[in-house]
């Protein structure tokens, strides 16, 4: 049989190397807890710049709609004199500001850089088209027949 002491330095011996074992099993649990917490912090940080990315393109949509509604309430309150050809030549500023308003809306929507180019290229499609139907020659020349006009009074 084992001596008293003999039984405790074996009880001492197992405790300890139990608890090297625990040691080493907390350490090893406690490695793979912070890497799933370091990965954790990680997915958020990947999250965050889109979502930062997000709110600065809303910012800029709605910065970019204030300043088109700005420009076509000041084009609408500039006078004409009811000459109708200032009428005509705000009615197309107007249209214009809408249209550069709408390609601006589709542009901050382009996911790629395709989008981007078939936006491009339906702008300047409807440019061209609006170009075409705005057709100043007419319009100067209802000015010109307007200056041509006599005014009353003079002789």
């Amino acid at each position: 049989m084992y001596s008293h002491e003999v039984v405790n330095e074996e009880i001492r011996l197992r405790s300890n190397r139990q608890a090297r074992i625990a040691l080493r099993y907390v350490a090893g649990n406690s490695d793979a807890l912070n890497r799933r917490k370091e990965m954790a912090k990680e997915e958020k940080a990947a999250d965050q710049p889109a979502g930062i990315a997000e709110q600065a393109m809303e910012q800029a949509r709605r910065a970019a709609d204030t300043y088109c509604d700005f420009v076509k309430q000041a084009i609408a309150a500039m006078p004409s004199g009811g000459n109708e050809f200032a009428e005509r030549i705000k009615g197309y500023a107007e249209s214009n500001i809408t249209m550069t308003q709408e390609y601006l809306r589709h542009l901050s929507q382009a996911r790629n850089f395709q989008d981007m180019v078939r936006i491009q290229a339906d702008f300047m499609q409807s440019l061209m088209k609006a170009f075409g139907e705005q057709s100043l020659g007419e319009a100067y020349k209802a000015a010109a027949d307007i200056a041509k006009k006599p005014t009353s009074g003079m002789s």
